[in-house]
C-alpha cells in the first residue's frame, strides 16, 4: 500500500465510538452547567421579586394603621375602638368628610369606618383590609410573610394583647414588627384546623374559636423558640405613639 492511499484512508475515517460518547459527555456537562446557571438565576429573580412585593405591602400596612392610630376611638358603637393580639388589629375611626358642592345632606359628618390586618398562620399570608360601619370586613391577602407581631404599651409596660373599650383609653404605642417569608416548608395545620374543613365552616363561633386557637399556638410557638434560638431582627419595625394615648412612664417615672 502506497504512502497517498494510506493518507487518503485516514483522512476519510469516520469518529470512533469512545469520540462520540466523550463529545456526547461533554454536550451533557455544558448544558448542565447552562441549566443550573438558568435555573439559579430565574430563583434569584423570584426571590427578589418577593423581597419587592413583602416589603411594599409591608409599608403599605404600616402606614395605613398609622394613619387610622391617628383617629381612632376608644369605643363605637361596633365595639372596641383598638381591638387587637399577637396577630391581629382591628382599628376603627371616624373622620369628618367635607361637603362636596356645598351639599350637607349628601355626605355624612361622622363617618365611622375600620381595618383590620392578620396573619394567617396557616397559610402564612397577610390579609387585611377595610370596611364601613355596620359591614363586616372582607379581608383581601396582601402578602406572604414569615411572622406578624403586634405589641402594645400601656404607659407601663408592653402586652400582646389590648382592647380599648375594656381597657377605657387608648394604648401609649403600638409595635408592628414584621418579618418576610423565607420560602421554607409551610407550618402543619393546628390540631384544631385538622379536626375542622375551613371550607364548610359558616358558624361565626367556629371562626372566633380557630382565630383564638391560632393566636395561642402562635404565642406558645414564638415563647418555645425564644428559648430554643433568639428570633432574628424583623425586617421591617415600627412603633406607633398614639397621640390620644396616656403618656409612657418609665422605671423613675413619667417620661
Amino acid at each position: 500500500m502506497s504512502c497517498a492511499n494510506r493518507k487518503s484512508r485516514l483522512a476519510h475515517r469516520g469518529f470512533t465510538l469512545l469520540e462520540v460518547m466523550l463529545a456526547i459527555g461533554l454536550a451533557m456537562v455544558l448544558s448542565g452547567g447552562v441549566y443550573a446557571f438558568m435555573n439559579n438565576l430565574m430563583l434569584r429573580r423570584d426571590q427578589t421579586m418577593a423581597y419587592v412585593n413583602q416589603s411594599q405591602a409591608a409599608g403599605a400596612v404600616i402606614e395605613r394603621l398609622e394613619t387610622d392610630l391617628f383617629a381612632a376611638l376608644v369605643a363605637a358603637g361596633e365595639g372596641a375602638g383598638i381591638d387587637g393580639g399577637a396577630t391581629r388589629l382591628r382599628v376603627l375611626t371616624r373622620g369628618v368628610t367635607p361637603p362636596m358642592l356645598g351639599d350637607l345632606t349628601s355626605v355624612p359628618l361622622g363617618d365611622l369606618q375600620g381595618s383590620e390586618f392578620t396573619l394567617n398562620r396557616g397559610s402564612s399570608e397577610l390579609q387585611g383590609g377595610r370596611f364601613e360601619a355596620g359591614m363586616s370586613p372582607e379581608l383581601d391577602t396582601i402578602a406572604k410573610l414569615d411572622r406578624l407581631r403586634f405589641r402594645y404599651h400601656d404607659g407601663r409596660s408592653w402586652s400582646s394583647s389590648f382592647n380599648s373599650e375594656s381597657a377605657g383609653s387608648l394604648p401609649a404605642a403600638i409595635e408592628i414588627a414584621i418579618w418576610f417569608h423565607t420560602g421554607e416548608d409551610e407550618p402543619p395545620p393546628t390540631e384544631l384546623e385538622s379536626r375542622i374543613n375551613t371550607d364548610e365552616i359558616e358558624d361565626e363561633i367556629l371562626e372566633e374559636l380557630m382565630e383564638e386557637e391560632a393566636e395561642r399556638l402562635a404565642l406558645l410557638e414564638e415563647m418555645e423558640e425564644q428559648e430554643e434560638r433568639p428570633i432574628p431582627a424583623p425586617d421591617r419595625l415600627r412603633v406607633i405613639v398614639i397621640p390620644d394615648g396616656p403618656v409612657a412612664q418609665s422605671a423613675g417615672g413619667r417620661s
